[in-house]
């Protein structure tokens, strides 16, 4: 009895164990033969979320999702009412709605007639299990979704020991990118390998086999030569990995990149022919850096300054180039440039290596990068000392010839090109060849020798103008007679192919059918067969009509430009004549007499408007006109042939004469008898003038003069081209009339370039001034920058202790119960806990953890605080006004100062002040450096009231008695709307002489090595020129000092 209750209680034990093994990793559900649920375990409850109560009497439907069609339920029962075990995977439902899986076992428990009376459900719960399953058909099939979407191919090639290949996986584009299905790649990787360049094989083998060898990844760019002949670029990209049975298995990518490396050529070649033109260039071409020193200087550059590359590199432009009058101008135009709002074409006066002055055209381009920020300059230059007008007009109509021929040329490349690729093409598909030959822009054609049609295009129909290619074969049977305008030229055209074996740009003219005579252009050659015998000619045909007028007029237009070269080689050689002295009279004698040779005339004079005759009335009465006399031209310089009369003095001219030249209207008469105004006729016929030309020219000062042409022996009718020349001529003197001048007025120039020179000096001064203002909130915003960095790193550390202490103090305040219930039930504890209590002394634990915890509280609260105020401080790179609150700004400065503080007292006294628009970060710069420097001023006092023998003592009421450091920070809005923020501290104070010196740039009081002197001065300009605001400071010596800051609530509202 004693053994059967032993192994009795083993069993129950037993039973235990596994009841709570089960419990911990398996559902147990126990039903009776209706399915009503008699018994769960905690397991059950613990995933399901239902309780025992509410479980018990219910269905298994308690937890079902609605997820499994009625069969599967119905096949479950069929087969455990027979008595048999059903075992699967069964989406449920928790009571929360959430959804979990489970893999199931019903076993059916049979009474002693072999019938199911109950059954015993056992379910682990697998949801995680299915989750991965989920996630991993969801990741396999959008690898499968990119794979086919993606722009390229991705594949597997693996590589065995014996060095055989194979691409274990091929991704579906591989069938558009190499016209191959991926199955057929798979089954054999010769298929894909055999299409890759012969060319470029030897890289691809060697690529692959650098790759195995160090398992680097692996890169090759290359041809393939698609089944279709279609010759695709692709760029591969893959990884290796050395398998354990010694394969090696790259995955990787291939890219088309066939667009790209068109790309590449076309911007090498852009940039070979960038390189060319820098170099070969008739212009100067420099680029800057952003200080406008030179970076790049090509030969003309250097042939038209004199400088050599080397000796012109790394110096700055006004060192080089600019002379001192015009410095200005260049650093207004440097200016424009920089900032993007001009200074793109100026011109100005510049000086070479040797000292000569010339005058340069400059075309200035900012070099901006992609972010939009300004990296350099370029400028083309151009010496228009010698050719300011007509070089333009030439260099304008060479380019634009250049960029016809060019465009030109590119078509008719363009067009040989696409032929040739439809004579191959045709070659290769018949069908191909049709819609080509169908839908052609250019006419294609086949004939006999005897010129008659076998096959024409419609676009050859066109062109001839018939309606289709029947009517066209049908009456033009014969081009030899029909066709060509000249008589011979289909022999010509036979001959030339026989000779060359092909013809290119052939060019005729031809009949249209309604009689229109074209041009056109021929490409043909001659088909023959195996024997050599001429089967047929065949060929293209391109309407030339329009490229043979442009060609014609480019050549009309090449005469005109050659004809305008020569007369420009004329005028500048009259120029040089004019600029060898800056002598007016010598210039105006020089003028005319180079004139009368150059145009071969018989008279030349120059005359002046001085507007001091009057109407004469006896020669009005004398010549019988109705237009009115006035004597105010005055001819001062002449050449003329000998027997001609002499103009030079006032002479008398009609009013309409001198109201037009005084218009500088130019005034052409070829003939002076059949002028209509009869006033001016009878006028030069009393001169004996038969042909005048007269060119009105005004100076810079204002003056007017005539330059006059004259022929007395005859007429005689001036070209365009001379009226042209003279007009270069008239422009010409009218610049060396203002140098002469000029060149007159240099000493009073002088004296301006003298005060120039100290306004330039006092704006260098403020520009260094500037500078280091800019260099100064540079080092601030980049200190901003590391506080605020430093605040965040300590922010996070601080902000967890911070919280746990709240929870340590909550949990010691829950554990201090059950500590005093122990002592309640247990006032004896056993021997080692006394020893231990009496050791740790709990009770002085007990009062003073809390404390420790509040004053760990309290300090956290005080960090964060602090790192508030940094991070709030640091904004100084805030380029954007915003509304803000001021008493914020000066609260998070004296927090940060707050270790300087510890011995003075600050007292703030703040009004009602509104949100300023204001910089922020700028503002608290202001202030750092006031109270910064009253701080200092207070520390210097305090040791004045400290130290022995100062030589002084102290009178009642001095400050130095009971001293104690005060500093007070008052703000108020003004009636106006004005923010007057007040800092006053008791200190020394400060003389007048410190305080008119007070905001100058770098003028400080302190030791050398104390401070730079631009707080105060970075300060002024922060408040009156970024805010439009007022800056002060009221002291008198010994009774401290005050800084008033006055700024508007919004700016512009000062």
């Amino acid at each position: 009895m004693t053994t059967c209750s032993i192994n009795l209680q083993r069993c129950e034990e037993n039973l235990l164990n596994w009841k709570s093994a089960v419990n911990h990793t398996a559902i147990v559900i126990e039903t009776d033969d209706r399915g009503r649920i008699t018994e769960v375990n905690d397991k059950f409850i613990e995933i399901s979320g239902y309780s025992r109560e509410e479980s018990l009497d219910r269905t298994p439907a308690l937890v079902d999702s609605g997820l499994h069609p009625a069969e599967f339920f119905t096949q479950l029962w069929e087969t455990i009412s027979q008595g048999q075990v059903w075992r699967g995977e069964i989406k449920n439902k928790r009571k929360d709605g959430s959804i979990y899986w489970v893999d199931t076992t019903i076993t059916p428990i049979l009474n002693a007639e072999g019938i199911p009376h109950k059954y015993i459900a056992l379910q682990f719960d697998i949801t995680s299990q299915k989750q991965m399953e989920e996630k991993l058909t969801f990741t396999q099939r959008r690898f499968q979704q990119l794979a086919a979407n993606l722009p390229g191919v991705i594949y597997q090639f693996l590589m065995r020991p014996d060095g055989a290949v194979f691409f274990p996986y091929m991704s579906p584009g591989c069938q558009d990118f190499f016209e191959i299905n991926a199955e057929s790649i798979e089954n054999n990787a010769q298929v894909l390998l055999n299409l890759i360049h012969p060319d470029d094989f030897p890289n691809f083998y060697r690529s692959v086999a650098i790759s195995a060898e160090t398992l680097e990844p692996w890169h090759w760019e290359g041809r393939v030569i698609n089944p279709s002949g279609k010759v695709v670029w692709i760029e591969g990209h893959s990884r290796p990995e050395q398998q354990e049975n010694g394969d090696i298995l790259w995955d990787g990518l291939l890219i088309e990149i066939t667009e790209r490396k068109i790309a590449q050529e076309a911007l090498r070649q852009s940039e070979q022919r960038l390189g060319l033109h820098f170099q070969q260039t008739p212009l100067a071409v420099i680029e800057w850096d952003l200080n406008f020193k030179v970076m790049d200087w090509n030969p003309a550059a250097e042939k038209m300054f004199g400088y050599s590359k080397s000796e012109a590199l790394n110096h700055h432009a006004v060192e080089l180039l600019v002379p001192e009058s015009a410095r200005e101008q260049v650093d207004q135009v440097f200016q424009a440039l920089l900032q993007q709002t001009g200074g793109t074409r100026s011109t100005n006066e510049n000086f070479t290596k040797s000292g000569e002055i010339i005058v340069c055209e400059w075309y200035n381009t900012p070099l901006i990068d992609p972010d939009g920020t300004a990296i350099g300059v370029a400028s083309l230059v151009e010496d228009i000392t010698e050719r300011q007008h007509y070089q333009d007009a030439l260099k304008a109509a060479n380019e634009a010839l250049e960029h016809r021929v060019e465009e030109r040329t590119e078509q008719l490349q363009e067009a040989i090109a696409k032929l040739q690729g439809e004579m191959a093409s045709r070659e290769l598909a018949e069908e191909k060849y049709r819609s080509i030959f169908e839908n052609a822009i250019m006419g294609i054609f086949q004939t006999t020798q005897e010129g008659e049609y076998i096959s024409a295009n419609p676009a050859l129909a066109r062109i001839y103008g018939y309606e289709s290619t029947q009517e066209l074969m049908q009456e033009l049977h014969n081009v030899d007679h029909q066709l060509y305008v000249e008589p011979n030229r289909r022999d010509q055209f036979i001959e030339a192919i026989a000779q060359h074996g092909k013809i290119a740009d052939f060019e005729s003219q031809v009949y249209c059918k309604n009689g229109e005579i074209i041009w056109i252009a021929e490409n043909a050659r001659a088909v023959r067969d195996e024997t050599g015998t001429l089967l047929y000619y065949e060929g293209t045909v391109e309407e030339i009509t329009k490229r043979k007028h442009t060609e014609a007029a480019l050549r009309r237009s090449e005469e005109r430009l050659q004809e305008k070269a020569l007369r420009e080689a004329l005028l500048n050689q009259l120029t040089e004549q004019i600029r060898q002295s800056l002598d007016l009279e010598t210039i105006l004698a020089t003028t005319v007499q180079e004139i009368r040779e150059l145009l071969q005339i018989e008279l030349c004079y120059f005359s002046w408007y001085r507007p001091n005759g009057m109407p004469q009335e006896g020669v009005r009465s004398r010549l019988q006109q109705q237009d009115c006399l006035v004597l105010d031209w005055e001819a001062v310089k002449e050449a003329r042939s000998p027997g001609v009369v002499s103009p030079l003095g006032f002479y008398a001219v009609s009013e309409s004469w001198s109201h037009q030249c005084l218009q500088l209207q130019p005034i052409r008469i070829d003939a002076v008898a059949s002028y209509p105004n009869r006033t001016v006729v009878e006028i030069f016929r009393a001169w004996g003038f038969k042909s005048v030309l007269c060119l009105p020219l005004q100076t810079h000062s204002g003056e007017v003069g005539v330059l006059s042409c004259v022929h007395c022996s005859k007429e005689r009718a001036w070209n365009e081209s001379e009226v042209v020349l003279m007009g270069s001529i008239s422009d010409r003197l009218t610049i060396a009339i203002d140098q002469a001048q000029l060149y007159a007025q240099s000493r009073a120039a002088a004296q301006q370039a003298r005060d120039q020179a100290q306004r330039l000096e006092q704006a260098l001064y403020q520009l260094q001034e500037t500078q280091t203002q800019l260099i100064q909130t540079e080092k601030m915003s980049s200190l901003g920058q590391m506080v605020a960095g430093i605040a965040h790193e300590i922010n996070n550390p601080i902000t967890f202790i911070h919280g746990n202490t709240i929870h340590a103090s909550n949990y010691f305040k829950e554990i201090l119960p059950l500590i005093e219930l122990y002592q309640h039930y247990y006032p004896k504890p056993v021997p080692e806990i006394c020893d231990l209590l009496e050791e740790l002394d709990l009770a002085f634990i007990l009062d003073d953890l809390p404390k420790a915890l509040h004053s760990m509280k309290l300090g956290t609260e005080r960090i964060r605080q602090i790192v508030l105020s940094l991070r709030n401080f640091s904004r100084l790179d805030e380029s954007q006004k915003k509304p803000v609150d001021i008493h914020e700004g000066i609260d998070n400065t004296v927090l940060i100062l707050q270790h300087r503080l510890s011995q003075i007292q600050v007292v703030k006294k703040y009004g009602k002040l509104p949100l300023i628009e204001c910089y922020p970060g700028q503002l608290n710069q202001v202030f750092m450096n006031i109270l910064a420097n009253a701080i200092d001023a207070l520390e210097e006092a305090e040791g004045l009231a400290t130290k022995p023998g100062n030589g002084k003592f102290p009178t009642p009421n001095s400050p130095v008695l009971n001293f104690s450091p005060t500093i007070s920070i008052h703000t108020e809005l003004t009636p106006d709307e004005l923010v007057v923020i007040r800092i006053k501290d008791n200190g020394p104070g400060l003389t007048e002489t410190v305080k008119n010196r007070l905001f100058d740039p770098f003028f400080t009081t302190k030791p050398v090595g104390k401070g730079t002197g631009l707080g105060l001065s970075i300060s002024y300009q922060i408040i009156v020129e970024k805010h439009q605001g007022i800056l002060d400071c009221q002291s008198q010596p010994g009774w401290g000092a005050e800084f008033v800051i006055k700024i508007p609530i919004k700016t512009g509202t000062k």
